[in-house]
C-alpha cells in the first residue's frame, strides 16, 4: 500500500485493528464539532457511555470496511491521530 503524499508534518500509514476505536473516536468528535459549527442542535456532546454503546453498535461494518485492502490509513502528526 502506497498512501499519497501528505502535508508537512504528517505521516501517513496502514491503520492496524488497534487504531480502529481511537480512529471511531476521532470521527465521532469531528460530527459533533461540525454540528456545533454549524449551529446544528446534535444534543449533548458524545459522553464516554454514549460513546462506548456507539462503538459497540457500529464495530462489526468498521471492522469489515478495515480488513479490505488499503481501505484503512491514518495521518498522524507527532504520534497523534489527527485523520484517517
Amino acid at each position: 500500500m502506497t498512501p499519497a503524499a501528505a502535508p508537512e508534518g504528517v505521516q501517513l500509514r496502514a491503520g492496524r485493528a488497534a487504531d480502529l476505536r481511537p480512529a471511531f473516536e476521532l470521527s465521532r468528535r469531528a460530527l459533533d464539532a461540525m454540528a456545533q459549527s454549524l449551529g446544528v442542535d446534535a444534543g449533548p456532546a458524545t459522553d464516554a457511555q454514549t460513546m462506548a454503546r456507539e462503538w459497540e453498535r457500529r464495530r462489526p461494518l468498521v471492522e469489515f470496511v478495515s480488513a479490505q485492502e488499503g481501505s484503512f490509513v491514518l495521518a498522524e502528526r507527532a504520534g497523534e491521530l489527527v485523520g484517517f
